[in-house]
């Protein structure tokens, strides 16, 4: 067996185990493709709210700017603040 011949066996070799590697992982992402759909989901939204609030503040007078109160498990400070302002 000469070096030509051990190189086609080499790369013939390895393109067969990367062909069987992509094959799992592609099956794996099929089995998980609606977790990772509503990751993105998640994302997006936490981006749009994260977003918003920045761009509420930075529109917003310095002295008119009120720091919400979180207390218990009450939102209306939150919405006060936020929506009515």
């Amino acid at each position: 067996m000469d070096l030509h011949d051990l190189i086609f066996s080499s790369i013939s070799y390895i393109s067969i185990v990367i062909e069987k590697i992509i094959t799992e992982l592609m099956d794996d992402i099929r089995e998980n493709v609606s977790v990772l759909t509503l990751l993105a989901e998640v994302l997006c939204l936490l981006d749009m709210i994260v977003n918003s609030f920045a761009h509420m503040i930075s529109t917003k007078p310095v002295d008119r700017y009120t720091r919400p109160e979180f207390t218990g498990n009450k939102i209306d400070h939150f919405y006060k603040y936020f929506v009515h302002q």
